[in-house]
């Protein structure tokens, strides 16, 4: 394939199957925003399944670590979260696990193909000025300049061991060669529209693969910036042990892509060569380094990291990060080599999100977000000169990838477009569960029962929730209380009740939480009471009521803004008035860890 850098790794999950058997159906409860009707995830392990919105308007499958999820729903988002949990056999675990995988490889190719098709077109378009442009995954990784240090020579020692002396300077020519042939053929007469895109493709596979050989023959060494250390004590052995492990590995990956006649393997060669260095600096130093994994259009976020909220929020995180990292560490040897890849990839992201986190803090007002697994994959462009081609040939060539580009956009938005009833958090999450069984009668056997999202009419997550707790085979639901109730509960525990209700229900006197414009006006919290809900709720009505007055009366100084929020707090007053609550205050910070919404 040819985005197989990008699809790659996520397939290599598909043959673990050493995992806990034990399967929890996740519901956060509602509250302000996109998160108005709760939202819902399915757990396994470490690992958590879920959907999110983006601003792109993309619906999209994503895996996350259950701590951070946990961290971001419980503590920022100030949402109780339930999981309903039973055993299930390892085997169906990972079938389960494996299933879920597959959509989210899928998912990344349809995504792969447009990013390609967009190469494409920007090579070709190009050629009307003369310049071949080639973006080169894993080159920007490189710096071309550093020839003397020690990594790069141990790297080429290994492989002239593993190939021969000569392997890579004669591979390096023939590629040149290579080339020289098919440049020579782009102007050759005029090509049909077809055969011009397959040479520019050829182009940029050889361009690509020439440059890495370049790289490895040249003995070049990696960037300081491509570096990153998210831990500066140094390593046990057994972690040492199982980095040495990984090397072994890697470096088997890479002369297996070097032996292979894959046109398309320049980049999968550049980013191993590079992972082989960073292993061997590892080694060296005793100090867990890897490539940078966010790609250059990762989104920015601005901080205040003089904030003590964002000061706490950031070094919770980065205890989790670094937990995390130190199990991946110890357990590194685990596993086949197809897992072992999939598990290297972890330890990349972990220790990148950890490292951006310090680097952050220490150095910048802003910080790199990435919801979804990271593979490195730094670019730089090559550009070779070619005399301009005839311009009718090329005006037909671009309207063909045009539409090739049109066609999956438009496939793309169809696919990955969120709908309230029949596609959102609950619908794709159940689809891809009773997918991951061959028949029902199979996922009965397992699960202990059977949901049809559309036959059961199951698109609520509170419903879903309420239905898989009677409908599978429950052992038992854990309650992980919001950020504001398990303080008032710790409070409550040691004092009276009432008195700390009467001080923390409300906005005005409490010491757990700071009003938010982004949580609209309100008076009283209600997700703590029963019966006087709708009394509480007939009062934060009258509050945001009075709040839209005073905003009318300050509109020619402050504009809109205060009267949007006094009506949106009196919309998410009105479900209190009939005992259902949504709104319950957020915290600072809820995008510094993910970029998309869940619904």
């Amino acid at each position: 394939m040819k985005y197989f850098l990008q699809v790659c790794v996520l397939l290599l999950c598909l043959s673990g199957s050493a995992y806990a058997g034990y399967l929890e159906i996740l519901y956060v409860d509602a509250n302000v925003g996109a998160a108005a009707g709760g939202h819902v995830g399915l757990k396994l392990d470490d690992d958590v399944f879920h959907y999110q919105f983006y601003p792109d308007e993309r619906f999209l499958l994503v895996r996350e670590s259950w701590e951070p999820f946990k961290l971001v729903y419980n503590r920022l988002r100030n949402r109780t979260i339930y999981a309903a949990g039973w055993s299930v056999p390892d085997d169906v675990s990972a079938r389960i696990r494996s299933h879920f995988t597959a959509a989210l490889a899928s998912q990344n190719n349809d995504f792969s193909r447009y990013r390609f098709l967009l190469e494409q077109k920007q090579m070709l378009a190009g050629l009307d000025s003369g310049l071949l442009e080639v973006s080169v995954r894993g080159l920007g990784f490189f710096e071309v300049a550093e020839k003397t240090s020690a990594p790069p020579k141990i790297l080429r020692s290994r492989i002239v061991a593993a190939l021969g002396q000569d392997y890579l300077s004669e591979k390096r020519e023939a590629i040149a060669a290579g080339l020289q042939n098919v440049l020579a053929t782009l102007h050759e007469g005029r090509h049909e529209a077809g055969k011009l895109i397959e040479i520019v493709r050829r182009i940029s596979d050889l361009r690509k693969k020439q440059a890495a050989y370049d790289i490895l023959n040249d003995g070049a060494g990696l960037l300081s910036s491509a570096r990153v250390v998210g831990m500066d004590e140094k390593l046990s052995q057994q972690a040492l042990d199982n980095l040495n492990h990984a090397f072994s590995r890697r470096f088997q990956v890479l002369v297996r892509l070097l032996n292979s006649e894959r046109s398309d393997a320049g980049e999968a060669i550049l980013i191993e060569a590079a992972r082989c260095l960073a292993l061997i600096e590892s080694l060296r130093s005793k100090t867990l380094i890897t490539l940078d994994p966010y790609s250059e259009d990762a989104v920015e976020k601005p901080f205040d990291p003089e904030n003590p909220e964002m000061q706490h929020y950031l070094h919770t995180l980065s205890g989790l990060l670094k937990r995390r990292c130190l199990l991946l560490l110890d357990s590194g040897a685990n596993g086949t080599g197809a897992a072992r890849d999939y598990h290297y990839l972890q330890l990349e992201n972990v220790n990148g999100r950890l490292a951006e986190i310090g680097r952050a803090v220490s150095e910048g007002q802003w910080i790199r977000l990435s919801p979804e697994m990271m593979m490195p994959g730094r670019k730089r462009t090559l550009r070779t000169g070619v005399p301009p081609l005839e311009k009718n040939a090329l005006d037909s060539a671009l309207f063909s990838i045009d539409q090739d580009l049109s066609a999956l956009e438009q496939n793309l938005a169809e696919k990955y477009r969120y709908a309230l009833i029949a596609r959102n958090c609950v619908t794709e999450l159940l689809k891809n569960l009773n997918s991951s069984f061959s028949n029902k009668e199979a996922a009965e056997k397992f699960l202990g029962g059977w949901i049809d999202p559309i036959k059961d009419r199951v698109a609520v997550p509170h419903d879903f929730f309420y239905k898989a707790s009677v409908s599978y085979r429950i052992e038992q639901v854990t309650r992980y209380p919001s950020r504001r109730l398990m303080q008032v509960e710790a409070m409550q525990a040691k004092s009276s009740a009432a008195a700390v209700w009467l001080r923390e229900g409300n906005t005005v006197s409490t010491t757990l939480y700071k009003r938010r414009i982004e949580d609209s006006p309100f008076l009283f919290f209600t997700d703590d009471v029963g019966w006087p809900r709708p009394i509480l709720g007939l009062a934060n009505l009258l509050w945001s009521a009075g709040h839209g007055l005073a905003g009318i009366v300050r509109l020619p100084v402050e504009g809109m803004d205060p009267v949007r929020q006094a009506a949106r707090g009196m919309f998410y007053s009105l479900p209190e008035l009939v005992f259902f609550n949504i709104r319950k205050g957020t915290y600072l910070y809820d995008t510094v860890y993910q970029g998309g919404h869940e619904l």
